[in-house]
């Protein structure tokens, strides 16, 4: 999920400029589906704005009338990081196996599952081990 933000100068009250102003507006599951569009208001001086934000064309909000000199939209991932785990000499994310997600980061996963493995992975006399063992179960009736 993806928060939208409106950034940008914006007039507090008494018309006082804020510079770097941040505001949450919704979320999106993609930003790409996010658009805005300027409503001119000149409250306070002229050429300031509202700035309406929509995803897939439905009006979600403009941070409840904030008047903007300057302004665009941010994007901000808070979905949980993808964590990785060594499977057979391989780095794939915790999600494909239902792993436990050993490795943070994708290059950490990398460097402990290289040669070695950091004693986290099957040595490759073990998984010869395992495939001969699968081999003889494969023409076993087991009922």
């Amino acid at each position: 999920m993806f928060k939208i933000f409106i950034e940008g100068t914006a007039l507090g009250g008494g018309c006082v400029t804020l510079p770097n102003y941040k505001t949450l507006v919704g979320t999106t599951t993609d930003p790409s589906n996010v658009t805005s569009s300027i409503e001119s208001v000149g409250y306070c001086r002229p050429g300031d704005f509202r700035l309406n934000v929509y995803v897939n064309g439905a009006f979600i909000g403009n941070d409840g009338g904030t008047l903007w000199l300057d302004a665009h939209l941010t994007f901000e991932d808070d979905s949980p990081p993808l964590k990785y785990d060594c499977v057979n000499g391989a780095c794939v994310g915790y999600t494909m196996y239902n792993t436990p997600g050993i490795y943070p980061t994708l290059s950490a996963c990398e460097q402990a599952c290289g040669t070695g493995c950091s004693g986290k992975c099957v040595s490759n006399s073990d998984w010869a081990q395992i495939e001969g063992l699968s081999g003889q179960l494969k023409n076993r009736n087991c009922s």
